[in-house]
């Protein structure tokens, strides 16, 4: 027997933007109103087998980048970006401090500049962390709401209650440039640091991870400054002008 899924739908969408798609073919709009119920008690309510809305929602595909996103809905973009934080968590991150607490042991038995560096890193780790969970939090529901608005006229938008319009463009791309411009700083500072120290094996590891996310960054910051924000604030603007 399968354990019942006691996560409400609030949570569900902030895990799998594209679970969307899933209620909405389930209750249309309706769902909305029912963000804080749990998935059990709002399949029970609608009459419909939660282990199969469960199922569908676990077998849900990964977004793909390859897959046009400047023309997938947003839910599929934010469903992207998502996933690309929790790689950031569960991989990225943990990853290059793994590295450098393996330099670390190298130099165990000498004071050296490493232990600063690797409390800067972890600042910026802590950082970027908050940063992921506002936007999952906050600005992500907020865009998702707004797009549901637009398909749905019944649904009320919550454009008045805060939106991305309210913030002049270029603020919308500071956070990300921010933690781009962190991360080369930090990159240049370490290998200030490891000057003598390139042909260890794990030097070299440090600096392909540090390369190869900042490429990550990079195209998240990309996705997020160029492709979702501005289409969220033409959607509000749309949203605007309708209810004038």
């Amino acid at each position: 027997m399968s354990v019942p899924d006691s996560r409400t739908l609030r949570e569900i969408i902030r895990a799998r933007p594209m679970a969307i798609e899933v209620f909405e073919e389930l209750s249309g709009y309706g769902f909305w109103a029912h963000l804080d119920d749990r998935l059990i008690d709002y399949c029970h309510e609608k009459r419909k087998d939660e282990a199969v809305v469960s199922g569908r929602i676990a077998g849900l595909p990964p977004a793909h980048p390859g897959d046009g996103l400047i023309s997938k809905p947003l839910w599929y973009v934010v469903d992207y970006l998502t996933a690309n934080h929790r790689e950031f968590r569960a991989h990225d991150l943990p990853n290059m401090h793994r590295l450098f607490d393996l330099l670390r042991l190298e130099f165990a038995q000498e004071p050296t500049a490493i232990d600063g560096f690797v409390e800067e890193f972890t600042d910026f780790r802590r950082d970027l962390a908050w940063h992921m969970d506002e936007e999952e939090e906050f600005l992500f529901p907020k865009i998702l709401r707004t797009e549901a608005s637009l398909w749905h006229p019944e649904l009320y938008p919550e454009i008045f209650k805060g939106s991305v319009n309210m913030l002049p463009k270029h603020h919308l791309h500071i956070p990300e440039e921010a933690f781009r411009a962190m991360l080369e700083k930090l990159t240049l500072k370490f290998r200030a640091l490891i000057t003598d120290l390139h042909q260890l094996p794990i030097v070299k590891q440090i600096l392909e991870a540090m390369q190869a996310y900042d490429a990550k960054l990079k195209a998240h910051t990309h996705l997020e400054a160029d492709v979702l924000f501005p289409r969220a604030a033409a959607m509000e603007a749309s949203l605007v002008r309708r209810s004038s």
